[in-house]
């Protein structure tokens, strides 16, 4: 009988993204292949958020591509549903226009304001983008029409929380690597406007995942089931996270989307009657690096398959099946070793298969069903650089002297946790 799979893969109703540095690219489009994976999403009957710090009118753009089920905006202070508003928080009266007048006082520089009536800032400047178009000039002077929330350029921190401060019915927050403070009305935040969106929807947190990169994605990730922080997010949402996923340069929404939900990977314990299968994989997965290497002394695509069963066989050694969509398309064995570690050996992935985040899925399971290991080391290709990307962007650290193989490659070892740099090793 066939072992059952191995699976993280979650049950989801809902997904939920935030646009800037998640699901847009640095240059402010919309991969194809992440469209892609947000309608087949839609086609599964799955509930598409868009939580977005912008306002209204600044996501418009998007919105109009995306066609989201609701949308949470202006970092959380309002939530739709369809048309419906069903989440709506502005400042106590008099509150932003405190908040502008006393960053105006300061010197702040911009000073932005987010209100139903439109975009309100202080410059008599260009918006540095067309979504920004509709801004409205004013200095503050005038009362603001019911706000969401400000934003202010003000690069001293401690001026920011004095200012805040003065203030108790606001929450502070900032944006990583730039000057801009947020001031947000008290218990605001993306995860309090996406949890009235859920409700309206009749989706429960758990059965949502959701994706950020920012200081204000923190809450909305550690409020649901599936929280997945970018490859680009900073560490405190990171920390927050359930998952992280690849940057958004690298399509890390539709990645995450690929492989764990829409055509999941999984990993079943191999049996006596998979070698032959695995031995076909195995060859598969490392044709390729041994035409460019001619490693044949180490490339597991050269062993014979009287030599590949004799490792399957040994003492200690757990061979898995790597399946994506319930189809076969790599393997690996796990090899118990001294100490309470062990080692990843011959981690394959069929050519056809590759660079869609099956090995890193797989990798994450396996380590999950060996809840008892100290530790876990490997070695690769130093030359293959997207290898050694993925295994470090997994928590794996280069250890002792780089192994000359031939000319042309170099072996490395890396290793996760059980203690000092090389300790456990065989």
């Amino acid at each position: 009988m066939t072992a059952p799979a191995v699976t993280g893969a979650p049950a989801l109703r809902a997904v939920a993204v935030d646009l800037d540095d998640t699901l847009l690219r640095g240059d402010k489009s919309i991969a194809p292949r992440t469209l892609a994976a947000w309608e087949r999403c839609r086609a599964r009957g799955v509930a598409l958020i868009v939580a977005t710090a912008r306002a209204e009118k600044p996501a418009a753009p998007f919105l109009a591509v995306l066609r989201p089920d609701a949308v949470v905006s202006n970092s959380g202070a309002l939530a739709r549903v369809g048309a419906r508003t069903v989440f709506s928080r502005t400042f106590a009266p008099g509150t932003a226009d405190g908040i502008a007048r006393a960053c105006a006082a300061a010197d702040c520089g911009i000073v932005t304001a987010e209100t139903e009536d439109g975009y309100f800032w202080n410059s008599h400047g260009a918006p540095t983008s067309a979504e920004y178009g509709h801004a409205i000039y004013t200095d503050f002077q005038r009362p603001l029409p019911p706000c969401f929330k400000l934003t202010a350029e003000i690069a001293d921190a401690a001026l920011a929380e004095s200012i805040a401060a003065r203030f108790p019915d606001c929450t502070l927050t900032e944006y990583y690597g730039q000057s801009w403070k947020r001031f947000s009305p008290a218990g605001v935040d993306k995860g309090a406007g996406l949890s009235a969106a859920l409700a309206a929807l009749g989706i429960a947190a758990a059965e949502t995942a959701a994706f950020g990169d920012d200081y204000s994605d923190e809450r909305m990730l550690a409020s649901v089931g599936w929280g997945i922080a970018m490859g680009n997010a900073v560490a405190e949402v990171k920390a927050a996270a359930r998952e992280t996923t690849d940057d958004n340069g690298h399509d890390g929404v539709a990645r995450w989307l690929e492989t764990r939900f829409l055509d999941p990977v999984t990993v079943r314990p191999a049996g006596p009657g998979d070698a032959a299968l695995l031995y076909e994989l195995q060859r598969r997965a490392f044709l390729p690096l041994l035409e460019k290497y001619r490693d044949e002394q180490v490339n597991p695509a050269a062993e014979s398959y009287e030599m590949f069963c004799a490792k399957l066989a040994r003492t200690g050694t757990d061979p898995y099946v790597i399946l994506r969509s319930g189809l076969p398309v790599g393997g690996v064995r796990i090899l118990h070793r001294a100490g309470g570690m062990h080692k990843v050996s011959a981690l394959g992935i069929a050519p056809d298969c590759q660079n869609a985040g099956a090995a890193q899925t797989a990798l994450r399971l396996i380590e999950a069903l060996h809840p008892d290991a100290r530790g876990w080391m490997l070695d690769t290709i130093a030359e293959e650089k997207g290898n050694c990307h993925l295994y470090e962007k997994l928590g794996y650290v280069r250890v002792g002297a780089p192994r000359r193989i031939n000319e042309r490659l170099t072996l490395v070892d890396y290793q996760k946790g059980g203690g000092p740099a090389g300790e456990g090793r065989p």
